[in-house]
Protein backbone atom coordinates (compact mmCIF):
# COMPACT_ATOMS: atom_id res chain seq x y z
CA UNK A 1 0.00 0.00 0.00
CA UNK A 2 1.46 3.48 -1.09
CA UNK A 3 1.34 6.37 1.23
CA UNK A 4 1.39 9.87 -0.69
CA UNK A 5 1.87 13.21 1.51
CA UNK A 6 0.36 16.39 0.21
CA UNK A 7 1.78 19.61 1.60
CA UNK A 8 -0.32 22.86 1.59
CA UNK A 9 1.62 25.77 1.66
CA UNK A 10 1.17 29.47 1.88
CA UNK A 11 4.43 31.92 2.17
CA UNK A 12 6.11 29.31 4.30
CA UNK A 13 9.68 29.90 3.00
CA UNK A 14 10.98 29.52 6.15
CA UNK A 15 9.69 26.06 7.23
CA UNK A 16 9.46 24.34 3.76
CA UNK A 17 12.57 22.80 3.22
CA UNK A 18 12.62 21.35 6.94
CA UNK A 19 9.25 20.23 6.67
CA UNK A 20 9.77 18.21 3.70
CA UNK A 21 13.21 17.05 4.51
CA UNK A 22 11.22 15.11 7.48
CA UNK A 23 8.91 13.68 5.42
CA UNK A 24 11.74 12.40 3.02
CA UNK A 25 13.19 10.68 6.27
CA UNK A 26 10.04 8.61 7.20
CA UNK A 27 10.62 5.55 4.49
CA UNK A 28 6.95 4.24 4.73
CA UNK A 29 5.72 7.56 2.39
CA UNK A 30 6.42 7.00 -1.46
CA UNK A 31 5.07 10.62 -2.97
CA UNK A 32 5.54 13.81 -1.73
CA UNK A 33 3.46 16.66 -3.20
CA UNK A 34 3.69 20.26 -2.32
CA UNK A 35 1.09 22.29 -3.66
CA UNK A 36 1.68 25.73 -3.68
CA UNK A 37 -1.30 28.14 -2.75
CA UNK A 38 -0.02 31.32 -4.19
CA UNK A 39 2.45 32.63 -2.58
CA UNK A 40 3.84 35.94 -2.58
CA UNK A 41 7.34 34.29 -1.43
CA UNK A 42 10.12 31.75 -1.95
CA UNK A 43 7.85 28.79 -0.87
CA UNK A 44 7.46 27.57 -4.43
CA UNK A 45 11.45 28.09 -5.71
CA UNK A 46 12.60 26.67 -2.07
CA UNK A 47 10.10 23.44 -1.99
CA UNK A 48 11.28 22.87 -6.21
CA UNK A 49 14.68 22.40 -5.49
CA UNK A 50 13.66 19.29 -2.92
CA UNK A 51 13.10 16.18 -5.49
CA UNK A 52 9.45 16.22 -4.81
CA UNK A 53 6.69 17.16 -6.94
CA UNK A 54 5.67 20.62 -6.98
CA UNK A 55 2.26 22.89 -8.21
CA UNK A 56 1.90 26.43 -7.43
CA UNK A 57 -1.45 28.10 -8.05
CA UNK A 58 -1.45 31.31 -9.69
CA UNK A 59 -3.26 33.25 -6.87
CA UNK A 60 -4.15 32.30 -3.35
CA UNK A 61 -7.12 29.80 -3.37
CA UNK A 62 -7.25 28.47 -0.17
CA UNK A 63 -6.70 25.41 2.00
CA UNK A 64 -9.00 23.28 0.52
CA UNK A 65 -8.23 24.34 -2.60
CA UNK A 66 -4.35 23.72 -2.18
CA UNK A 67 -5.70 19.89 -0.76
CA UNK A 68 -7.64 19.12 -3.71
CA UNK A 69 -5.38 20.34 -6.49
CA UNK A 70 -2.69 17.27 -4.60
CA UNK A 71 -5.47 14.83 -4.72
CA UNK A 72 -5.67 14.88 -8.21
CA UNK A 73 -1.72 14.62 -8.62
CA UNK A 74 -1.21 12.09 -5.83
CA UNK A 75 -0.98 8.20 -6.94
CA UNK A 76 -1.13 6.11 -2.88
CA UNK A 77 -3.87 4.33 -1.75
CA UNK A 78 -3.34 6.16 1.46
CA UNK A 79 -2.84 10.17 1.49
CA UNK A 80 -1.15 12.26 4.49
CA UNK A 81 -1.82 15.77 4.89
CA UNK A 82 1.31 17.71 6.56
CA UNK A 83 0.67 21.41 7.31
CA UNK A 84 3.79 23.41 5.77
CA UNK A 85 4.20 25.22 8.45
CA UNK A 86 4.92 23.14 11.49
CA UNK A 87 8.21 23.57 13.30
CA UNK A 88 8.74 21.09 15.69
CA UNK A 89 7.02 17.84 13.27
CA UNK A 90 9.44 14.36 13.13
CA UNK A 91 9.36 11.46 11.57
CA UNK A 92 7.58 9.63 14.83
CA UNK A 93 4.96 11.78 14.89
CA UNK A 94 4.21 10.93 11.09
CA UNK A 95 4.86 7.45 11.30
CA UNK A 96 2.25 6.80 14.48
CA UNK A 97 -0.17 8.42 12.21
CA UNK A 98 0.02 5.84 9.42
CA UNK A 99 0.36 2.87 11.50
CA UNK A 100 -3.22 2.31 12.05
CA UNK A 101 -4.23 3.04 8.58
CA UNK A 102 -1.87 0.32 6.75
CA UNK A 103 -2.82 -1.96 10.21
CA UNK A 104 -6.83 -1.29 9.00
CA UNK A 105 -7.20 -0.42 12.86
CA UNK A 106 -8.17 2.93 11.25
CA UNK A 107 -10.36 4.71 8.64
CA UNK A 108 -9.43 8.59 9.75
CA UNK A 109 -6.21 9.62 11.85
CA UNK A 110 -5.83 13.24 12.87
CA UNK A 111 -2.92 14.72 14.40
CA UNK A 112 -3.22 17.50 16.32
CA UNK A 113 -1.66 20.01 19.12
CA UNK A 114 -2.49 20.26 22.84
CA UNK A 115 -2.17 23.40 24.67
CA UNK A 116 -1.71 23.73 28.05
CA UNK A 117 -2.23 26.38 30.40
CA UNK A 118 1.12 27.91 29.80
CA UNK A 119 0.70 27.88 25.94
CA UNK A 120 3.22 24.84 25.42
CA UNK A 121 2.00 22.78 22.64
CA UNK A 122 2.04 18.67 23.00
CA UNK A 123 1.63 16.24 19.57
CA UNK A 124 -1.16 13.97 19.89
CA UNK A 125 -2.97 11.84 17.53
CA UNK A 126 -6.71 10.87 17.05
CA UNK A 127 -7.88 7.49 15.73
CA UNK A 128 -11.42 7.16 14.38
Amino acid sequence: MKVSCIIPAYNEQSTIVRVIAVVKKVKAINEIIVVDDGSTDQTYEYANTQGVKVFKHPKNRGKGAAIKTGMTHCKGDFILFIDADITNLDGNKIINMIIPLKSRKADVVIGTYKFNRTGAKSFQTLVW
